[in-house]
């Protein structure tokens, strides 16, 4: 699958806030930030990004998105690698070159990890990220940055083994808190903290399913590839062996 560009630019945003006196910005606002958040995902993260509905308050400074839907690369069963119910911004400054979101809290996700046995599709993500997205979205146009101070994630992981044909029942994935993205730096680009947060969710997606014993046997190179250490991938697995042992245990007592 490959994802589409979106012809809406920061340049036609000034054009549409100039048409009309600011009005059909006004009118649209949602519309538009919709569009252009899906063109900067999409390019950030090689794959199509979809948004169900964006409303945009000014005035409180908040924005609300509903039915987020992130496809798989090419050659993966599942049509989506996270469908997410909503997400929650409380924005601070938003200039044109600068994005300030205090909180972002997103809530109902589902990740699906999908394991083939030519590849991951977290990973694949993961390995063809733009983080450049944002340095320069058109001729004449400046760099636009982003300050992510709080980001909360809450979901639910749905993992399927195809070359085992094995789909193990979902588990909650433990919340991923992130925090300071751009701040120290007086923002990043856009493709930048985009690709921060994806890495943390694959990361932490995988390393649970390592947990659970659902990668037990897989080669030791899918969890590296996610972005977990030697001593991770080691800790996870001995951990994992302890609790089987405890279980073990506590059934013969019951």
């Amino acid at each position: 699958m490959t994802f589409t560009k979106s012809a809406m630019t920061i340049t036609s945003l000034a054009t549409a806030m100039l048409f009309g006196g600011g009005l059909y910005l006004f009118m649209n606002l949602g519309s538009i930030a919709k569009t252009v958040t899906e063109d900067y995902a999409a390019r950030t993260l090689g794959v199509d990004v979809t948004i169900g509905r964006m409303d945009v308050s000014l005035q409180n400074r908040t924005v609300d998105v509903s039915n987020i839907r992130i496809y798989n690369p090419d050659g993966y069963k599942g049509a989506h690698a996270v469908v997410v119910d909503s997400v929650t911004v409380q924005a601070g400054s938003l200039g044109s070159e600068l994005l300030e979101f205090k909180t972002v809290d997103v809530s109902g996700a589902n990740v699906y990890l999908e394991i083939t046995p030519s590849g991951v599709n977290l990973t694949d993500i993961r390995k063809n990220l733009n983080e450049k997205v944002g340095a320069k979205p058109s001729e004449g146009e400046k760099a636009v940055k982003v300050i992510l101070d709080k980001l909360i994630l809450n979901g639910t992981v749905h993992t399927d083994i195809t070359f085992l044909d094995k789909t193990y029942d979902p588990f909650a994935l433990p919340p991923i808190h992130l925090s300071d993205i751009g701040r120290s730096e007086n923002g990043v680009l856009v493709g930048a903290a985009i690709s921060e947060v994806w890495k943390v969710i694959s990361r932490e997606t995988i390393r649970s399913a390592n947990k659970y014993g659902f990668l037990a046997g897989l080669d030791v190179n899918i969890l590296k590839e996610s972005g977990m250490s030697d001593v991770t991938i080691v800790k996870d697995n001995i951990d994992h062996q302890v609790d089987k042992i405890k279980n073990s245990i506590k059934g013969l007592l019951e």
